[in-house]
């Protein structure tokens, strides 16, 4: 169950939050919720609005789930599910339904699926999106991406912040 709260009431340590804790970006696929491990993505604040940047790599499944659905959710969990995220960042939603292997279970919030099992959710409307290109980078793009297989980055409002409750 989870009780909504304002984006400012989150006492985080975002960068740190993201590179250790890492996260799920759940999206709605044709006939099941796909989820994606992600340490690649960014929070603030821009056009006048709370945003969240996300990046796909265009080979993988998360990458056409997003492309068909407006909206999608970003989960935060705690350390315990260290080792469901590290599956769920290496398998493919394509060929299996990887949120049921892990035993999470699915609710929608703000017309997002979120995962139950998070601690802290937020859903996510598409605003804009673009592909990163070798030739805008201002250093050798090699040394990022050594095969120069870039990813697609999704910035989307942040409409509503989810946090899990007992009650």
């Amino acid at each position: 169950m989870f009780k909504q709260i304002k984006l400012d009431d989150l006492n985080e340590n975002w960068v740190k939050k993201i590179h250790y804790e890492w996260a799920l970006i759940v999206t709605n696929d044709t006939d099941k919720i796909n989820a994606m491990t992600a340490n690649w993505l960014q929070m603030g604040w821009l056009w006048n609005k709370n945003i969240v940047t996300v990046y796909v790599r265009p080979e993988r499944h998360t990458y056409t789930t997003m492309e068909n659905n407006d909206v999608f959710s970003v989960a935060f969990f705690t350390s315990e599910h260290k080792k469901k995220l590290m599956y769920l960042g290496t398998a493919s939603g394509k060929d299996e339904d990887k949120l049921s292997k892990c035993e999470y279970h699915t609710t929608v919030l703000d017309g997002a699926p979120v995962i139950e099992e998070a601690d802290l959710v937020l859903t996510v409307k598409k605003l804009y999106q673009h592909m990163l290109k070798d030739e805008n980078f201002l250093v050798d793009s090699k040394t990022i991406y050594p095969q120069q297989d870039f990813h697609l980055a999704t910035l989307g409002e942040i409409i509503g912040v989810y946090v899990k409750t007992t009650e």
